[in-house]
């Protein structure tokens, strides 16, 4: 029964390390980028450029789901950058700035991942839709 007791301890003790370790690479990330997590910023900011001149383009009336589609995706995607840039520090080598972005950032953590969950959703779409119109 001690075991399955130091165990839980090591394993608590694990989770406490890797959740820090993950607030310092959001720290590295605010200092030498000025954003938390520069690969999901600058994927929102691709997809909505994509999706948008899909959207704008002329197409036939057998495409409007994918314009539709289009539509949406920049529209998750402003939303994300909206919140990923209320996340941006003005001053990176201010420590006070970015732990008041980490502190942000995890109170915000759910709803930036349902986002960041409904645009992953949005392009595996735009990519299906695209292939087919590629045949």
């Amino acid at each position: 029964m001690e075991g399955f007791a130091a165990l839980g301890v090591v394993v608590n003790v694990a989770q406490v390390l890797e959740y820090g370790f993950k607030l310092l690479q959001k720290s590295g990330n605010l200092r030498d980028v000025g954003v938390l997590d520069p690969d999901l910023d600058n994927d929102a900011r691709r997809v909505r450029t994509l999706a948008a001149s899909l959207s704008t383009q002329a197409l036939p009336t057998s495409h409007e789901g994918l314009q539709n589609l289009a539509l949406q995706c920049v529209e998750v995607s402003a939303e994300l950058i909206e919140e990923l840039d209320a996340l941006r520090v003005t001053d990176p080598k201010s420590k006070r700035q970015r732990v008041m972005a980490i502190w942000k950032s995890e109170r915000r953590k759910k709803h930036i991942d349902t986002l960041e969950k409904r645009l992953n959703s949005y392009k595996t779409q735009l990519n299906l839709h695209l292939s087919s119109l590629s045949r």
